[in-house]
């Protein structure tokens, strides 16, 4: 026999449920139509984009406010702003042209006010900007782009080089968000050909294409068999662990347990060592090989370092006759911090790093790594470092 406590939590279910399904059905409240328009309207233009300010229609229905707009012909955006907002950005633009945006009132019942049209003068977009600063020039074994990107906006940089047959094809593609950028190709014998670069946004905004026909200066990889180690006074030479000393860094090998220099713990920052080139060079760039280990990379890795250059180092290890080649900064494409990566900052690490050296760059027989400062840990590992440059 059912007792009375089961037929009344069984009633007690019941309501519940009904009370849920009515709940499925509720129509938006204040389904009517919208009392006025988008007005008070202002406009601020800024680089490739711009602001509109505005005054909200006074109704209870109001939900979102939409901007309906082109950025370049044939192709158009919508943009929503809750009504907790009084103001939207429109970006993507193109160029410097103006727009005509249309804005609506939209109600919870998704209907739309009629629009109210408001125009818009982007300034000069920050892919056009950074290609009017653009440089094309020759560098060691290929070719060099340079600009500024003062907006630090997302950018592509696309090169291209004339294969056997004549044809501009494309080589090598860089991202970047840095306000000075720089970036080469290399591989190329020391022999004129054309080379070509563009610039695009985020948006697909594409710059102009500029073209040079350049000539790659003579480079080629210093032989690691003539490397040496220079034990000099508060360098830090020592290996943390007895088989992982500094020689691993030009043994060829750039991963692997075990085959990375394993420098001492506990000797705080800045560190460094030094070694000799066993000839003289000016060298135009490094190949940098960090810690690539799965599980395990970023830790005891390098973030800021400096790379020193000398023909007659101090016999006390003072710095009076050395000169710093270049700033390096070992970056995560992914941005987390400490210890953390992703699988694209693993494979960044295992593809070797690298660092451009500055035109003129003098000639050097011995170099000195400066560590500034690890992504974690309490003591520097480096798998491989290639050199190339001109010999003397």
């Amino acid at each position: 026999m059912i007792s009375l406590k089961k037929i009344l939590l069984f009633v007690v279910l019941l309501c519940v449920a009904a009370a849920c399904n009515k709940a499925d059905f509720v129509k938006p409240q204040d389904s009517g139509p919208l009392s006025g328009v988008i007005s008070g309207i202002t406009v601020e233009n800024l680089p490739g984009s711009a602001k509109i300010s505005y005054s909200l229609p006074d109704s209870k229905n109001l939900l979102y406010v939409k901007a309906v707009y082109s950025t370049k012909p044939g192709v158009f955006k919508e943009v929503k702003a809750s009504y907790f907002k009084n103001y939207m950005i429109l970006d993507g633009f193109a160029d410097e042209n103006e727009y005509e945006v249309k804005l609506y009132a939209v109600s919870r019942a998704e209907q739309i006010s009629e629009p109210v049209i408001a125009k818009v003068k982007p300034l000069t977009p920050p892919v056009i900007a950074a290609f009017r600063d653009l440089q094309l020039k020759a560098t060691f074994g290929g070719a060099v782009v340079t600009f500024t990107n003062s907006a630090e906006a997302d950018l592509s940089i696309f090169f291209l080089a004339e294969d056997e047959t004549g044809k501009l094809v494309p080589v090598q593609t860089f991202y970047s968000k840095q306000q000075q950028v720089s970036y080469s190709i290399r591989g190329f014998a020391d022999k004129k050909r054309k080379f070509a670069a563009y610039i695009k946004d985020r948006w697909d905004n594409y710059s102009e294409t500029v073209y040079a026909e350049l000539t790659p200066l003579l480079e080629s990889q210093l032989d690691k068999g003539k490397f040496s180690i220079v034990r000099l006074p508060g360098d830090t030479w020592e290996p943390n662990v007895a088989a992982r000393t500094l020689n691993k860094i030009w043994d060829g090998l750039t991963t692997g347990a075990g085959n990375s220099f394993n420098g001492k713990v506990g000797v705080g920052f800045p560190q460094h060592f030094t070694f000799d080139l066993g000839v003289t060079a000016a060298i135009s760039r490094m190949v940098y090989y960090p810690k690539a280990v799965a599980g395990d990379s970023y830790t005891t890795t390098a973030r800021y370092f400096e790379i020193w250059g000398s023909n007659d180092p101090d016999p006390d290890g003072g710095w009076d006759n050395w000169v710093k080649l270049v700033d390096c900064e070992l970056i995560k494409p992914s941005g987390l911090p400490g210890s953390e990566y992703t699988a694209e900052d693993f494979a960044y690490c295992q593809a070797g790093i690298n660092y451009d050296f500055p035109p003129g760059t003098p000639a050097v027989r011995y170099l000195r790594h400066k560590t500034l400062s690890l992504w974690s840990g309490s003591n520097l590992n480096v798998y491989e470092i290639t050199l190339f440059g001109a010999t003397q």
